[in-house]
């Protein structure tokens, strides 16, 4: 019950608060911090990576320092700045994960006939070796069409910038595990999105349909 509650707690007041129990770097804080609120143990390990190589200012030095109200501005900015990429680094990263986690949904005839029947209307005709096609290439696909990334996308209710982000980190990681294996695989060529198609779909007329709609759109 007490850790839910942790990491409830949004990414700025887990922040605000480590920032208040260590203005400078300490490892038995930072310890602390990560065991309480494990939700957002990256963001606090790179906000205390931060601390840890950004050299504190003595006392007699803040005595000595003035800043006119040019030079404080952008000091300001540059912190809020480094706040802001310590939130969207972390974010980024739960997308990433939320991405993996449904493409992987996507497993299995039902869950692939379903999705190519939300996305073509039909898995009759090949549609869903198509998109088996797309999810698990480990070539790269020219040329695939915004609409195939908005509707999926939809389905799996991500953006399609995220989708393509998910599908290219998906595709180097398959690539990576080919080349860990003793006998190296050649390179597999690229292949346009009109040769999918027309390999996976056996209905001309289907082919027509889709080609046509990415032409329209």
């Amino acid at each position: 019950m007490t850790n839910g509650k942790h990491n409830a707690t949004s990414l700025d007041e887990v922040l605000a608060s480590y920032a208040s129990a260590s203005s400078d770097f300490d490892p038995k804080v930072l310890q602390e911090f990560v065991k309480r609120f494990p939700g957002h143990a990256d963001a606090l390990r790179r906000y205390a990576h931060i601390q840890l190589t950004s050299a504190p200012a003595t006392a007699d030095e803040i005595e000595k320092e003035t800043l006119s109200d040019e030079e404080l501005l952008p000091a300001q900015s540059k912190l809020l700045e480094r706040l802001q990429s310590v939130r969207a680094q972390d974010a980024n990263s739960s997308d990433a994960t939320t991405v993996a986690r449904k493409l992987a949904s996507i497993s299995g005839a039902t869950a692939i006939n379903a999705a190519a029947d939300r996305i073509f209307n039909s898995h009759a005709h090949g549609e869903d070796l198509l998109i088996l096609s797309v999810l698990d290439s480990v070539c790269d696909i020219i040329n695939v069409p915004n609409w195939f990334y908005e509707h999926l996308g939809g389905y799996l209710e991500v953006t399609p910038a995220a989708l393509m982000q998910g599908l290219a980190a998906k595709r180097q990681a398959q690539s990576a595990q080919r080349y860990s294996s003793q006998s190296k695989p050649s390179d597999s060529p690229p292949i346009s999105w009109d040769e999918l198609v027309k390999k996976c779909i056996t209905d001309d007329a289907v082919v027509e349909q889709i080609l046509i709609l990415e032409r329209q759109k």
